[in-house]
């Protein structure tokens, strides 16, 4: 009898103890906003970005587009839920670069992981001219014929571009260089050009034998892009 009793007085303190182990730590949810233009309607999205966390309940998120604010009621969202909601671009606007600010949990109901990331601000109808690159790589294409050297420059902006000029650039032998520069039509967004390079070889290979080229496209900045960072490319032309 006392030792039954001894297992009994075991097994119940065990069972104590593992009702008493603290449950798996509720995640918080992470709401982020994204916008972007799909013809003449601005999409604005609401996500819960984390993976694992538990519902948010229902908030509120705000659109500001030429000074006017939208009022967005956004449900209940699991992890990695989202909501979408679509917005016409005034037409005094459709023609023209405006900024659009988003920002979602505005009355600061949602206990989030991160509250730095609710509002996002972003330029919309600008140009963003860019040098095409070898698909996978971030050397630029290029090809050639008897006569001349090619490359192409994108506008891949949803504004359109005004005319500007590319600069193209031989490395020569002894560290020398050889910049051409070449003039770039206005591009409309979306639209690829290929520009041409005369003489269509390098014209003094450094002693390694290879030749370094590169391009600066909107070469003097004469256009005002949404991104200034991606207008330079290089490639190698094997000696």
């Amino acid at each position: 009898m006392k030792r039954f009793a001894q297992v009994l007085a075991f097994a119940i303190a065990t069972a104590s103890c593992m009702a008493q182990s603290p449950a798996n730590p509720v995640v918080l949810p992470d709401l982020v906003c994204k916008i972007r233009k799909s013809g003449n309607e601005i999409v604005f999205t609401v996500q819960n970005i984390s993976p694992d966390s538990k519902r948010c309940g229902r908030s509120g998120a705000t659109l500001l587009m030429n000074g006017a604010t939208q009022n967005i009621s956004v449900p209940e969202l699991g992890p990695e839920g989202t909501f979408e909601k679509r917005f016409s671009v005034p037409a005094s606007l459709q023609a023209s670069s405006f900024a659009v600010t988003g920002k979602v949990d505005v009355a600061g109901k949602i206990n989030e992981t991160n509250e730095s990331n609710n509002t996002l601000t972003i330029k919309l109808n600008q140009p963003d001219l860019r040098p095409v690159l070898f698909p996978g790589t971030q050397a630029l294409k290029t090809r050639s014929d008897n006569q001349f050297l090619y490359f192409s420059v994108k506008n891949a902006g949803d504004g359109n571009s005004s005319a500007s000029v590319a600069q193209f650039t031989y490395h020569l032998a002894d560290g020398k260089k050889l910049p051409i520069q070449v003039s770039t039509p206005a591009l409309n967004a979306g639209q690829e050009f290929e520009l041409k390079i005369s003489p269509n070889v390098c014209p003094s290979l450094p002693s390694s034998g290879d030749c370094r080229h590169e391009v600066e496209v909107d070469f003097g900045k004469t256009v005002k892009e949404s991104s200034e960072t991606n207008n330079r490319a290089s490639g190698v032309i094997e000696g």
